[in-house]
């Protein structure tokens, strides 16, 4: 029978929630799949669990090997695989039961070299659920980008519009073009699938979304994404950003893209500044193990990203007091006009009176002009002259 998709799912110390992420691939409902197990010095009942499985299922091949982390047991497996189509699956997480036929359906019908999905979280406990809600609706896209265009092109808007989730279990990839690319988890880290998605998306040709939920992602205790932030964290993010540096200088990429690309990268290089600054001293010492060109350009980076910070919140205060200036100053222009507009009507107001007084002195000043004024005085003289003297 020939294989179809690969589904490879990294195992170290996951037996509690191992048979739950077996069981939702055993019972997927398209043929043709081989689930390659690479149990990673698991210390744990983890590895029994996977042979007790493979034992029941020849679909499932069990790897072992000593402890190397997540990128090198997922890279093992994609040399090791044969399917068409390749699905990574994280040990603690499950797949809705028709994940893979949905997929492939996609993948064949559209000719595609990456399909792109949702998924849903479910908590372990209700104290991690209200701790994490931001994880309920995290990996849900409310837009859809369902019609066939480059990788380049979806992460721009992606990362226009906050669509991109960093997750390289949130897809489904055709091998050949994966060989192709080159493309591989960076060993030795954490935060790995900043990078390994980004690549994927960068140097794809054909690609999709449907916003509709085909993984279960867990969220629990003492896992990557719940734990406190330490050294490996800032590293981590660190390497994934160096690791996207060769791709501003490729010219097929477009600057529409490379600035998405610098937006990309600036935020995980403010996450690792954000981390590095706030772990213990002891934590920070680790920086030393570093070869010398990473470890001074890291700290180069996270004293750059500090300044950047301070120079930001510097603009916002700035902004700030300039907002309060201007709406000082629109409040005293309304002032100002309100008192001219007063001012305005109380000149009105005296030109008129002015100008009636004006008339009024006019019509008095005829008035004693007038002959029948004159001759009035002069038909009274007698009888004031007459009075006057009796008087005194």
């Amino acid at each position: 029978m020939d294989i179809k998709i690969s589904i490879i799912i990294p195992v170290y110390n996951a037996e509690k929630y191992l048979p739950a992420c077996l069981d939702s691939v055993c019972r997927q409902s398209v043929q043709g799949i081989e689930i390659i197990c690479v149990n990673d010095g698991s210390t744990d009942g983890s590895l029994q669990i996977l042979k007790s499985y493979a034992e029941k299922d020849s679909r499932i091949q069990v790897i072992s090997q000593k402890n190397q982390g997540v990128s090198v047991a997922r890279n093992e497996s994609i040399g090791a695989a044969t399917g068409k189509y390749i699905q990574f699956l994280d040990s603690d997480d499950m797949l809705e039961p028709k994940t893979l036929e949905y997929a492939v359906q996609q993948m064949e019908e559209k000719n595609l070299d990456v399909f792109y999905f949702d998924a849903r979280a479910i908590f372990e406990s209700a104290q991690l659920e209200k701790e994490k809600s931001s994880y309920k609706t995290y990996y849900h896209r409310e837009n859809h980008y369902q019609d066939v265009r480059t990788g380049s092109q979806l992460f721009t808007e992606w990362i226009k519009d906050g669509g991109f989730r960093p997750n390289g279990n949130l897809q489904m990839i055709r091998r050949d073009f994966l060989l192709q690319s080159g493309v591989k988890f960076i060993p030795g880290i954490v935060q790995e699938d900043n990078a390994f998605t980004a690549e994927v998306m960068l140097q794809a040709r054909r690609v999709c979304h449907e916003n509709k939920t085909l993984y279960i992602r867990r969220v629990r205790s003492d896992s990557i994404m719940t734990k406190p932030q330490a050294f490996i964290n800032a590293y981590g993010y660190f390497r994934c950003a160096m690791a996207l540096e060769k791709y501003f200088f490729k010219t097929v990429i477009s600057e529409e893209t490379r600035s998405a690309l610098q937006i990309f990268c600036q935020s995980l290089l403010r996450n690792m500044e954000g981390i590095y600054s706030n772990i213990s001293e002891a934590e920070k010492e680790k920086i030393q193990t570093l070869p010398e060109e990473e470890r001074a350009a890291m700290l180069y980076l996270c004293w750059y990203n500090e300044q950047a910070v301070k120079n930001r919140a510097e603009m916002i205060k700035k902004a700030s007091e300039l907002r309060a200036l201007n709406e000082k100053k629109g409040i005293l222009v309304k002032q100002y006009h309100k008192v001219s507009e007063d001012k305005k009507r109380l000149q009105k107001k005296v030109d008129s009176l002015e100008k009636r007084q004006e008339i009024l002195k006019a019509d008095f000043t005829a008035m004693q002009q007038s002959l029948s004024f004159r001759l009035g005085r002069k038909l009274t003289w007698l009888p004031r002259k007459l009075r006057d003297a009796f008087i005194r």
